[in-house]
């Protein structure tokens, strides 16, 4: 199981197993991409599996992991790119009342819990004030506070935070044939987060794909032209890349611009020259802003928004 880091927080759940602790609710909060959904994969793998030290990839682990398991309910809040409803929160209220089929849980895993509903969200609480015995309930979350404290007080809050460099490269030249210079791009590109790693080591040409992406935006940036917005936006949302994934090419080029104010070197240090042409545009303050708004947007497209609005308010309003 690709795991990087957390080791503080796997033991503590994996102690909650031997001593019979487990919380009946659990929230793991915390960056994207750094392996909150793979720790609660792991977690539920290690209370289901009989394999458990020698961790073979038997039967119930391949359930688990290819989320087939008869037991566990995940719920993939983003997919659809929509709020998590009432609806859904009853189907998982069904599911965890139900008798267990195979396991000695009933699991139900919500992930991307910030698209929780107010109402569902209360709905979910009232599951929480009386839960049956044999269930648990694990939301992921990108930020404590998105989750209502009602709520989030019924949970036993695990904190994930970002794992160390070395831990990544380690994990990366042990499990991928790496040149250095694709390692050393792979982590700038991922600021730190393995998830991100994960998938650029998997498929490098990504990488590619992002310098490209990343010279396009600031040729734009650097042009003094009325409709450049307009045409960046229409660059974000028909790049090859995701539009979230566009979105963080522009994160990091603002991130870029700050540092190169500070003195500090940039990620994208061949597109120096640039950046620092760029860098008189920006004040601290408006890059503050900027980086408020860009995280924002990449809320907004997992959630049933029109891409193109969104898009277009953070660059007309914010650039």
């Amino acid at each position: 199981m690709n795991i990087i880091g957390h080791q503080k927080n796997i033991y503590f759940l994996e102690q909650n197993i031997a001593k019979n602790q487990l919380a009946h609710a659990y929230l793991f909060y915390g960056p994207e991409n750094i392996g909150k959904a793979t720790v609660a994969e792991h977690f539920i793998t290690r209370l289901f599996c009989l394999c458990k030290e020698e961790f073979r990839e038997c039967h119930l682990c391949q359930q688990i992991n290819q989320k087939i398991h008869p037991d566990i309910f995940w719920l993939h809040g983003s997919l659809k790119k929509e709020k998590i409803g009432v609806e859904q929160i009853r189907q998982i209220q069904s599911f965890i009342f139900s008798t267990p089929f195979a396991a000695p849980y009933k699991i139900a895993i919500i992930e991307e819990a910030d698209n929780l509903t107010l109402q569902a969200s209360n709905s979910l609480l009232k599951a929480l004030e009386e839960p049956p015995k044999k269930s648990i309930i694990i939301l992921i979350s990108r930020s404590f506070n998105n989750i209502i404290p009602t709520l989030r007080s019924r949970c036993q809050a695990l904190k994930f935070n970002f794992p160390g460099t070395k831990e990544i490269m380690a994990y990366l030249k042990n499990k991928h044939s790496l040149s250095q210079l694709e390692l050393s791009e792979i982590l700038k590109l991922s600021l730190g987060r393995p998830g991100r790693a994960l998938e650029l080591a998997k498929n490098t040409e990504k990488i590619t794909q992002i310098k490209k992406t990343t010279s396009q935006i600031l040729s734009l940036l650097n042009i003094n032209e009325s409709d450049n917005k307009f045409k960046l936006t229409d660059l974000i949302i028909n790049s090859e890349t995701p539009q979230k994934e566009a979105l963080e090419n522009f994160l990091i080029i603002i991130r870029d611009i700050l540092l190169i104010k500070l003195g500090l070197e940039p990620i994208n240090q061949e597109f120096f020259k640039q950046l620092k042409i760029l860098s008189q545009n920006y004040s601290f303050e408006k890059i503050k802003d900027l980086i408020e708004e860009i995280y924002q947007t990449r809320l907004f497209l997992t959630m049933n928004v029109n891409p193109r609005m969104a898009i277009e308010n953070l660059l007309i309003n914010y650039l």
